[in-house]
């Protein structure tokens, strides 16, 4: 969802790079009426206490994912404004 608003253009390239089958990326129309749902449902599972921060082994591995939910959270937070 992130990847379709402004900001997020980067993480286009990284959902293909991500995906087995880069040519089945969907890439949907933006919706800015979905940031806010989307935001919340980020900070419901990745804010403090929330269920992502359980499990992880590596604490470099969660900081370097803290970063990209930290760039989603900012990416939604301008759509909202």
């Amino acid at each position: 969802m992130a990847a379709t608003l402004p900001g997020g253009e980067h993480l286009q390239h990284r959902l293909t790079q991500a995906s087995e089958e880069p040519s089945a990326v969907i890439r949907p129309e933006p919706v800015p009426d979905l940031a806010t749902p989307a935001l919340e449902a980020l900070h419901f599972l990745a804010g403090p206490g929330g269920p992502w921060h359980q499990g992880w082994t590596a604490e470099t591995d969660q900081a370097e994912e803290q970063q990209t939910i930290d760039g989603l959270t900012a990416i939604l937070e301008a759509a909202n404004s």
